[in-house]
């Protein structure tokens, strides 16, 4: 039974420190799938605004359609400026409380070497 505890009280720390490495791996893998999807949405959503210009312009008889071309915009353009300002907020506190000055979210650290 002393055997038992003994292996238990040895084996605990390390278990919990690869559970924490693990987690932290997890984590720093999800901010990178993150930092690769910002640029992917911001993209999306500028050509969604474009869609919408276009459809604005070649369906300039048909007024329903270029109301529609027009709502596209509109969701365009505020999809642009709430990705945009997620992008800048998530920025300033990357600065602010982590100290952090990369904005670059695409190569991160890689970029910097």
């Amino acid at each position: 039974m002393i055997f038992l505890f003994s292996i238990i009280y040895f084996l605990i720390p390390h278990v919990s420190s690869a559970a924490f490495e693990g987690a932290s791996n997890l984590l720093t893998g999800a901010g990178n799938v993150i930092g690769l999807l910002i640029p992917l949405a911001f993209g999306l959503s500028v050509l969604f605004f474009f869609w919408g210009v276009a459809k604005f312009i070649l369906t300039s008889g048909d007024p329903k359609a270029k109301q529609q071309g027009k709502n596209i915009m509109v969701w365009g353009v505020i999809a642009i400026f709430v990705i945009s300002s997620i992008w800048g907020i998530v920025g300033f506190i990357n600065t602010a409380i982590f100290g952090n000055n990369s904005y670059d979210t695409v190569c991160g650290d890689e970029c910097n070497n």
